[in-house]
């Protein structure tokens, strides 16, 4: 993940712009409320196959669920998120 992606994705997270978790972000990206998904590298080819087919820029964080959790401080598993439109 580049740095100017990491920099849209904090300010994502500060203004509340994201949407976080699997099903949350297939529903928001099918209503076309998202423009991209953000997801951790140790998702499983079968849940990214999921979203795979959804008309919205994709994108893997570079670390596992955990990192993106605190990287969005979070207390929880953070996998998949959106970046709202």
């Amino acid at each position: 993940m580049e740095e100017k992606m990491k920099e849209n994705l904090r300010e994502k997270i500060k203004k509340n712009e994201i949407v976080i978790g699997l099903r949350e972000t297939i529903k928001a990206a099918k209503a076309g409320k998202i423009d991209t998904i953000v997801y951790a590298s140790n998702l499983t080819d079968e849940i990214i196959n999921k979203f795979k087919a959804l008309p919205v820029d994709k994108v893997e964080y570079e670390k596992d669920n955990e990192a993106l959790s605190i990287f969005c401080g979070k207390s929880f598993k953070v996998a998949v998120l959106g970046f709202k439109k």
